[in-house]
Protein backbone atom coordinates (compact mmCIF):
# COMPACT_ATOMS: atom_id res chain seq x y z
CA UNK A 1 0.00 0.00 0.00
CA UNK A 2 2.66 2.35 0.89
CA UNK A 3 4.41 1.63 -2.30
CA UNK A 4 1.43 2.11 -4.14
CA UNK A 5 1.04 5.89 -2.54
CA UNK A 6 4.12 6.84 -3.07
CA UNK A 7 4.21 9.96 -5.30
CA UNK A 8 2.92 12.31 -2.57
CA UNK A 9 3.88 10.36 0.70
CA UNK A 10 6.61 11.86 3.03
CA UNK A 11 7.65 9.44 6.09
CA UNK A 12 9.20 11.25 9.01
CA UNK A 13 10.57 8.02 11.01
CA UNK A 14 12.84 9.77 14.02
CA UNK A 15 14.39 6.82 15.15
CA UNK A 16 17.66 7.83 16.55
CA UNK A 17 16.10 9.00 19.77
CA UNK A 18 15.39 5.45 20.65
CA UNK A 19 18.79 4.14 19.67
CA UNK A 20 20.07 6.81 22.20
CA UNK A 21 18.49 4.67 24.96
CA UNK A 22 21.03 1.72 24.47
CA UNK A 23 23.82 3.89 23.54
CA UNK A 24 23.09 5.86 26.79
CA UNK A 25 22.92 2.74 29.05
CA UNK A 26 26.04 1.54 27.58
CA UNK A 27 27.57 5.03 28.11
CA UNK A 28 25.79 6.91 30.78
CA UNK A 29 28.70 9.47 31.23
CA UNK A 30 26.91 11.12 28.23
CA UNK A 31 24.07 12.71 30.59
CA UNK A 32 26.60 15.22 32.05
CA UNK A 33 27.73 16.45 28.73
CA UNK A 34 28.80 19.84 29.53
CA UNK A 35 27.14 21.51 26.56
CA UNK A 36 23.91 20.60 28.34
CA UNK A 37 25.09 22.29 31.90
CA UNK A 38 26.11 25.15 29.41
CA UNK A 39 22.86 25.66 27.23
CA UNK A 40 20.46 25.18 30.56
CA UNK A 41 20.04 27.72 33.78
CA UNK A 42 21.55 25.54 36.56
CA UNK A 43 18.18 24.74 38.24
CA UNK A 44 16.93 22.91 35.07
CA UNK A 45 19.92 21.24 34.26
CA UNK A 46 19.98 19.79 38.15
CA UNK A 47 16.02 18.75 37.03
CA UNK A 48 16.86 17.79 33.51
CA UNK A 49 20.32 16.02 34.97
CA UNK A 50 18.50 13.97 37.63
CA UNK A 51 15.54 13.15 35.23
CA UNK A 52 17.51 11.05 33.22
CA UNK A 53 20.82 9.82 34.92
CA UNK A 54 19.12 6.07 35.12
CA UNK A 55 17.22 5.77 31.42
CA UNK A 56 16.49 1.83 32.21
CA UNK A 57 13.57 3.81 34.71
CA UNK A 58 12.00 5.85 32.16
CA UNK A 59 8.56 5.05 31.26
CA UNK A 60 9.25 7.00 27.58
CA UNK A 61 11.63 3.90 26.67
CA UNK A 62 9.59 0.93 28.40
CA UNK A 63 8.75 -0.15 25.24
CA UNK A 64 12.29 0.64 23.17
CA UNK A 65 14.00 -2.89 24.19
CA UNK A 66 11.28 -4.68 22.70
CA UNK A 67 11.88 -2.07 19.61
CA UNK A 68 15.34 -2.37 18.69
CA UNK A 69 15.84 -5.51 16.96
CA UNK A 70 13.32 -4.76 14.45
CA UNK A 71 14.08 -0.96 13.32
CA UNK A 72 16.81 -1.53 10.87
CA UNK A 73 14.49 -3.87 8.92
CA UNK A 74 11.83 -1.45 9.49
CA UNK A 75 13.61 1.56 7.75
CA UNK A 76 14.91 -0.65 5.10
CA UNK A 77 11.26 -1.78 4.38
CA UNK A 78 10.49 1.96 4.12
CA UNK A 79 13.60 2.90 2.17
CA UNK A 80 12.23 -0.20 -0.91
CA UNK A 81 9.00 0.46 -0.64
CA UNK A 82 9.49 4.07 -2.44
CA UNK A 83 8.44 6.56 0.30
CA UNK A 84 10.62 9.73 0.56
CA UNK A 85 12.30 9.86 4.02
CA UNK A 86 12.52 13.30 5.70
CA UNK A 87 14.27 13.82 8.69
CA UNK A 88 12.95 15.03 11.97
CA UNK A 89 15.11 14.38 15.21
CA UNK A 90 12.11 14.61 18.20
CA UNK A 91 15.16 16.66 19.83
CA UNK A 92 14.08 17.48 23.54
CA UNK A 93 12.57 13.72 24.24
CA UNK A 94 14.51 11.92 27.20
CA UNK A 95 18.59 12.18 26.05
CA UNK A 96 18.06 13.33 22.44
CA UNK A 97 19.76 16.67 23.31
CA UNK A 98 19.36 19.68 20.90
CA UNK A 99 22.59 20.27 20.41
CA UNK A 100 23.42 17.39 17.99
CA UNK A 101 20.05 15.32 17.44
CA UNK A 102 20.18 16.17 13.55
CA UNK A 103 24.33 14.73 13.05
CA UNK A 104 22.84 11.64 15.13
CA UNK A 105 19.51 11.17 13.46
CA UNK A 106 21.45 11.15 9.93
CA UNK A 107 24.14 9.07 10.97
CA UNK A 108 21.26 6.78 12.09
CA UNK A 109 20.04 6.58 8.22
CA UNK A 110 23.37 5.92 7.27
CA UNK A 111 24.36 3.27 9.53
CA UNK A 112 20.89 1.61 8.84
CA UNK A 113 22.15 1.11 5.16
CA UNK A 114 20.91 4.57 3.52
CA UNK A 115 23.66 6.58 1.31
CA UNK A 116 25.13 9.53 2.61
CA UNK A 117 24.01 12.08 0.47
CA UNK A 118 20.19 10.74 0.77
CA UNK A 119 20.51 11.51 4.31
CA UNK A 120 21.45 15.12 3.41
CA UNK A 121 19.35 15.16 0.78
CA UNK A 122 16.15 14.25 3.61
CA UNK A 123 17.39 16.98 6.04
CA UNK A 124 17.32 19.87 3.36
CA UNK A 125 15.91 19.37 -0.39
CA UNK A 126 12.78 16.93 0.22
CA UNK A 127 11.41 18.97 3.77
CA UNK A 128 11.70 22.39 1.57
CA UNK A 129 9.76 20.07 -1.68
CA UNK A 130 7.07 18.91 1.08
CA UNK A 131 6.56 22.61 2.25
CA UNK A 132 6.19 23.63 -0.83
CA UNK A 133 9.82 25.91 -0.93
CA UNK A 134 11.45 25.70 -4.46
CA UNK A 135 13.86 28.13 -3.39
CA UNK A 136 15.23 26.67 -0.22
CA UNK A 137 16.77 22.89 0.05
CA UNK A 138 19.71 23.03 -2.67
CA UNK A 139 22.86 25.38 -3.24
CA UNK A 140 21.94 26.92 -6.75
CA UNK A 141 22.19 30.73 -7.84
CA UNK A 142 19.34 32.94 -7.25
CA UNK A 143 18.03 30.23 -4.12
CA UNK A 144 17.86 31.09 -0.37
CA UNK A 145 20.56 29.07 1.31
CA UNK A 146 22.08 28.94 5.10
CA UNK A 147 24.98 26.23 5.15
CA UNK A 148 26.80 25.08 7.44
CA UNK A 149 30.80 24.45 7.02
CA UNK A 150 32.24 21.17 8.66
CA UNK A 151 35.49 20.03 9.65
CA UNK A 152 35.06 16.83 7.49
CA UNK A 153 33.21 14.90 4.75
CA UNK A 154 29.80 13.86 5.60
CA UNK A 155 29.43 11.95 2.43
CA UNK A 156 32.66 9.53 4.28
CA UNK A 157 31.91 10.13 8.02
CA UNK A 158 28.37 12.04 8.61
CA UNK A 159 29.64 12.37 12.34
CA UNK A 160 31.39 14.98 10.39
CA UNK A 161 28.45 17.44 10.57
CA UNK A 162 29.07 17.57 14.47
CA UNK A 163 32.22 19.66 13.82
CA UNK A 164 30.69 22.81 12.61
CA UNK A 165 32.96 25.45 11.57
CA UNK A 166 31.22 28.54 10.20
CA UNK A 167 27.24 29.08 10.08
CA UNK A 168 26.32 30.96 6.92
CA UNK A 169 22.86 32.98 7.00
CA UNK A 170 21.96 35.82 4.74
CA UNK A 171 25.21 35.67 3.40
CA UNK A 172 26.63 36.44 6.77
CA UNK A 173 29.24 34.40 8.72
CA UNK A 174 28.60 33.48 11.82
CA UNK A 175 31.40 31.29 14.39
Amino acid sequence: MIRDRNATLFWCPTIEGLFLYDYTLRFPERVDDQRLKNDLPPEMYKDVHDSIKDVSHLDYFRLVPRRLPTLANKFRQLRESGVTIIVGTDSGIPLNFHFDSTWRELKTMVDLGMPPMDAIRAATYWPAQLLKQPNLGTLAAGKLADIIVVDGDPLTDMTALRNIVHVVKDGKVYK
